[in-house]
């Protein structure tokens, strides 16, 4: 990753969190939560998206941090994972399904799970699913299954639990010269863990 152009500044910069974790430092955590609590579940073809995914998921932030336009941060954040998949030659009708995912999908998942968004959510997050999946296999939306839409959800749910899962205790955050426990901040929000792994890092139910 570091070595595509301009990477390795927005990963060295500041990811706006009291942490002050660089965007590199919360990315690599995030990957380490993926592997640690989904890679073994995935089919082995949806491991290389899902971890192009979450590289990029977050590349807008340090750019918004820096204009003063945190409340932005989801538009920056499609802007620069759009230029990077484009920069790496993901094929165009994927990278528009993985900026789905990593936009109004983890955005709409967000809101059931940490906001308690209610049905209303639930059906918007289906909608969407179903018109990332036909755009992905160009068929018609109506054609789109219930496995293929709640497989969809569950991507969108990995993600937004290996991110979230970044800011608790649960996670842990390597760098130079640092190994810790990250903050409790989203403690409340996932169940705890159990076993010597510290494997199953889940929303709350």
């Amino acid at each position: 990753t570091r070595a595509v152009p301009g990477m390795a500044g927005i990963l060295d910069a500041d990811a706006g969190n009291f942490e002050k974790f660089t965007l590199g430092e919360h990315t690599e955590t995030v990957l380490r939560n993926f592997d640690e609590n989904f890679a073994d579940v995935l089919p082995v073809a949806l491991l290389g998206p899902m971890r192009m995914a979450l590289v990029a998921h977050d590349l807008g932030k340090p750019a918004a941090v820096a204009a003063g336009e945190k409340h932005r941060e989801k538009e920056y954040n499609q802007s620069f994972a759009k230029r990077f998949f484009e920069m790496v030659g993901v094929e165009p009708k994927t990278a528009t399904f993985l900026l789905g995912l990593i936009g109004d999908g983890m955005a709409t998942m967000h809101d059931i799970q940490v906001r308690g968004g209610g049905e209303e959510s639930a059906a918007k997050l289906r909608e969407q699913a179903r018109a990332a999946i036909s755009g992905l296999e160009a068929t018609d939306p109506e054609s789109v299954t219930t496995e293929q839409i709640d497989g969809y959800i569950a991507l969108c749910k990995m993600l937004i639990t290996c991110d979230g899962g970044a800011y608790t205790s649960m996670a842990v955050t390597r760098g130079p010269k640092h190994y810790y426990r990250n903050a409790p901040s989203f403690n409340a929000s996932f169940a705890e863990p159990h076993g010597p792994g510290k494997r199953g890092l889940r929303f709350i139910e």
